[in-house]
C-alpha cells in the first residue's frame, strides 16, 4: 500500500474513533440529548476541534493526491 493511500486511511479512521470516544465520554449526562452525547457545537474547543480539523486533513490529501 503506498504511503498516502496509508495516510488518508490513518485519518478516516481516525473521525469515527474520536466521535466514539466523545460518546462514551458523555454517555451517562443526563443534561445532554441524544445527539449532544455524539457531538456538540458548544463544546467545540474539545474534541469537536480535532475531528474539524482531521476532516479538513482528509478533504486536502483527497484534492493534493487525487485531483
Amino acid at each position: 500500500m503506498d504511503t498516502k493511500n496509508i495516510l488518508l486511511l490513518i485519518s478516516i479512521l481516525s473521525v469515527p474513533l474520536i466521535i466514539l470516544h466523545h460518546y462514551f465520554k458523555h454517555r451517562f449526562d443526563k443534561d445532554k440529548s441524544r445527539v449532544q452525547k455524539w457531538f456538540q457545537w458548544e463544546d467545540v474547543n474539545n474534541h469537536e476541534t480535532v475531528v474539524v480539523g482531521i476532516i479538513g486533513f482528509i478533504i486536502g490529501l483527497i484534492v493534493c493526491f487525487y485531483l
